[in-house]
């Protein structure tokens, strides 16, 4: 979970000015990694003190974590969206790095 959790900070940090331990950026980053590792079948995994740690960003900014969750649930779908676009160009660039790779294998 703390890759996951990290990779939406790097995409927050690239598109917004809030920046540091904000209730919002803590919020969508816990969320959206949860979403990522249960897109990857990682389920058990999704929800690994995650909740907790809503709660403790929530009740700091005293707001309920319910509300906090919904309060940035677009932005949560914004970065999630992001990440998985960025995925997708890695593994077409990978692919095409593998099938060079070949072709130049098959040349020899």
């Amino acid at each position: 979970m703390v890759n996951e959790h990290n990779e939406h900070h790097a995409v927050q940090d690239r598109h917004l000015v809030e920046k540091g331990q904000q209730w919002r950026s803590e919020v969508v980053a816990e969320l959206g990694g949860a979403v990522l590792l249960e897109c990857q079948g990682f389920k058990a995994e999704s929800d690994h003190g995650g909740g907790e740690y809503v709660v403790t960003y929530a009740k700091e900014a005293a707001i309920e974590p319910f509300n906090a969750c919904t309060q940035v649930i677009e932005r949560t779908c914004q970065a999630v969206a992001q990440v998985l676009e960025e995925a997708q160009k890695l593994a077409k660039s990978d692919a095409q790095c593998i099938d060079t790779t070949r072709e130049i294998l098959h040349a020899f």
